[in-house]
């Protein structure tokens, strides 16, 4: 046995006694103390609970450690009187001849009511998280119920805080002191270490992003391939989403880049995509200072649960190398979360888990989620062309006409474009990203309302010839008799399929402007004359708008000279065998 132990073992001399006293007062620790004076831990910790004891006595019995009957204001003025004794006193107090009487717990003795602190400190205090205070105040109220006097506030705050000491010493699971209340806070992390994650595309390398609440500990994981803005968002719904759209009111955050952009002062400035996001999802976001990861320990000793429970697992790791898709993989590793960390025994003496906890108290306290919003992208104000349509990602977009000139700021999501004005929406688009080679005159999409009046008539126009079909159809029902209009429209197309030279567009376009003619004449059956007078005379390059206007001139002339018929002319009705189909040349 060595010197020390066997020191140990000896009463400590009261000049021993009395430094350590000393050092307990200006909040040096055990650890400390002993060191300082060559003596066990051991030693030091029976000494400073000897003291707790003695000063709870005194509080109790209204009586001091001197002859004087008065009770010290705070354990340290009590520890400054019992130094200033002497010898042979303070050896009486701390090793006294008769065994001390130990006093069970949730008993009245001598009229004084003293409640069981374990169970105070583990169900109260650490699993509930009420404060010492409010346990106080009910320890009180059970005082009047039982007609017993009690405990000073002192001593029962000192009693209450040694045995949660003492239940965070036994426990793994230790953290930083922190409080904070159910349903307020939930903490999120990125892990370290990156998992190989097989999809079946690809290997991707993802870290592992970690949500805890520091009250219950309850903790939510999934996948990110990359620590950027619109994972963290993803990620933070599939969160919300877990737990039943619902959420706490603040989210406590390291100062990763994807959300916070830089400082100005004591205050963050967030990415705009990731605070629009946060702002329309309702959840607040606060920011750890820079280097204290105490801030925020709940997941930080989370995420090294992950790593060391799940991370250094073969079989979890061989999980993630089967082919799946990537919803799937992060759904078994939050399986795994519970498995090994939310329903495992937590703070032993309570047997409770975090599940049992987040359950209990809460899941109730938080917030109801009505819409989780999509992730957008907002990029930099962009101003409206006097065509009124914005540039964005190679493809045109309409917004109202009214904006020419303004200038408004795009949102990209994974499927829409939603331009904004002055904070309000004015357009919404399907997403169509244009290629980077291709004309930009020719990608753009444009929505009929967004355009001026006259604008619109044409769009409505372009619309009932949208194909050879429609026009086709157009002519037959206003022309049955003699159908020249249907027969013109109907070669023209003819023709237009064995030259290559000759697109649909141009064919449709001039078959719309000779129906239009034959809506807006008065002679709608001249027009049509006009049509197979233009067919059977004219070379069929020459099949459009102005050449039948020249015929119906023609036609209109020898109507107002009094001749009837055709007015002398000699129509040839076509065939399909007509030369000018089957040559484009006349015979």
């Amino acid at each position: 046995m060595s010197q020390k132990q066997d020191f140990d073992k000896r009463h400590l001399e009261p000049e021993t006694i009395r430094q350590i006293l000393r050092y307990h007062r200006i909040s040096h620790g055990r650890q400390t103390i002993a060191n300082v004076l060559g003596i066990s831990v051991n030693s030091v910790r029976l000494v400073i609970s000897r003291l707790e004891v003695l000063h709870g006595e005194a509080s109790r019995d209204c009586s001091g450690p001197s002859e004087e009957k008065e009770s010290p204001v705070s354990p340290a003025e009590y520890a400054e009187s019992i130094i200033k004794q002497s010898d042979e006193l303070i050896d009486a107090m701390f090793y006294p001849k008769a065994p001390l009487k130990t006093v069970r717990a949730d008993t009245v003795i001598d009229g004084r009511y003293y409640p069981d602190f374990k169970a105070l400190a583990a169900i109260a205090v650490i699993e509930k998280r009420l404060s010492v205070g409010q346990v106080y105040k009910s320890y009180l109220d059970t005082c009047r119920e039982q007609s017993a006097n009690p405990l000073s506030q002192s001593y029962f705050y000192e009693s209450v805080k040694k045995e949660v000491d003492s239940i965070n010493r036994r426990n793994e699971d230790y953290y930083f002191i922190q409080d904070f209340k159910y349903g307020e806070y939930v903490e999120l992390d990125f892990s370290g270490d990156r998992y190989r994650v097989q999809t079946f595309s690809m290997i991707e390398d993802c870290w592992i992003m970690v949500f805890t609440f520091p009250a219950s500990y309850y903790t939510f994981a999934t996948f990110v391939s990359a620590q950027s803005t619109v994972e963290s968002c993803r990620g933070i719904a599939e969160f919300v989403r877990y737990l039943g759209n619902r959420m706490p009111l603040f989210l406590k955050c390291d100062n990763f880049k994807a959300a916070i952009t830089s400082h100005r002062g004591s205050s963050i400035v967030l990415n705009p995509s990731f605070q629009n996001f946060m702002r329309e999802l309702g959840l607040a976001i606060e920011a750890a200072p820079v280097r204290r990861p105490q801030r925020k320990s709940s997941v930080e000793a989370a995420v090294g649960l992950i790593q060391t429970r799940c991370g250094k697992d073969p079989d979890f790791l061989n999980e993630l190398q089967t082919i799946k898709t990537f919803s799937e993989h992060c759904r078994f590793l939050q399986e795994q979360v519970e498995l090994r960390i939310n329903r495992v025994p937590f703070r032993k003496d309570t047997q409770r888990t975090r599940e049992y906890l987040f359950n209990t108290y809460e899941r109730p306290r938080l917030m109801p989620v009505l819409k989780i919003p999509e992730y957008a992208e907002i990029l930099n104000a962009v101003k409206v062309l006097s065509n009124y349509h914005v540039t964005v990602n190679n493809h045109l977009y309409s917004v109202p006409y009214t904006c020419i000139g303004s200038y408004v700021i795009p949102r990209i999501t994974h499927d829409a474009v939603i331009f904004y004005l002055s904070g309000i929406e004015v357009a919404r688009h399907d997403r169509k990203d244009g290629k980077p080679d291709e004309n930009i005159n020719f990608s753009r999409s444009t929505k009929p309302e967004h355009c001026p009046p006259d604008h619109q008539a044409i769009m409505r126009e372009n619309a009932r010839f949208c194909s050879a079909e429609a026009v086709l159809k157009i002519a037959r029902e206003l022309d049955r008799d003699p159908g020249g209009l249907y027969m013109f429209c109907k070669r023209k197309f003819e023709y237009q399929k064995n030259d290559p030279s000759m697109s649909l567009r141009n064919t449709i376009t001039s078959c719309a402007a000779v129906i239009r003619l034959y809506e807006g004449s008065s002679y709608p059956g001249l027009v049509s004359r006009a049509c197979l007078v233009t067919l059977s005379q004219s070379l069929p390059r020459a099949w459009n708008k102005v050449t039948v206007e020249q015929h119906l001139r023609e036609l209109t002339s020898q109507k107002s000279d009094g001749e009837s018929g055709t007015g002398g002319l000699s129509v040839n009705y076509p065939s399909g065998e007509d030369a000018f189909f089957n040559t484009g040349k006349p015979v």
